[in-house]
């Protein structure tokens, strides 16, 4: 099963930057995930099973992230938090929309993810934390 990693860089009000890696380290995406309480995303630090299945909302095939106690975990494009209920935004750069972070380019970064991991029908996710956290 082929292994990919989210590495968070920072955790603002604004959301959880990080970057996704291939299992050998190769950077593939940014990521953005929604924070909540405590400035924390739903997905904490650990490995996780991911399943094909369609995004309904989105109209194409993506991964459901298997987190305990939740239901429609997902990766799939987004530029802002605010696109995001606690799953796995996907793009290609960090960005600021008048002034408010984010990331850009989301369908290209999207895409290369889906190149490397879409044949696969499960695929297992590591999260971790490098992260400095603000208030």
């Amino acid at each position: 099963m082929k292994l990919v990693h989210v590495v968070r860089a920072t955790i603002i009000g604004a959301g959880a930057f990080g970057v996704m890696l291939e299992e050998s380290g190769r950077p593939i995406a940014v990521t953005l995930e929604r924070t909540f309480t405590d400035n924390q995303p739903i997905i904490t630090p650990g490995v996780y099973r991911c399943v094909k299945r369609m995004f309904n909302r989105g109209g194409y095939e993506t991964f459901g992230i298997m987190v305990d106690g939740h239901t429609d975990i997902l990766f799939h494009r987004a530029n802002l938090e605010t696109q995001l209920e606690g799953c796995i935004g996907i793009a290609m750069s960090f960005t600021l929309f008048n002034d408010i972070p984010g990331i850009a380019d989301a369908k290209h970064g999207f895409s290369k993810f889906w190149d490397v991991y879409g044949k696969e029908n499960e695929i297992q996710l590591d999260v971790a934390n490098f992260a400095l956290i603000a208030a």
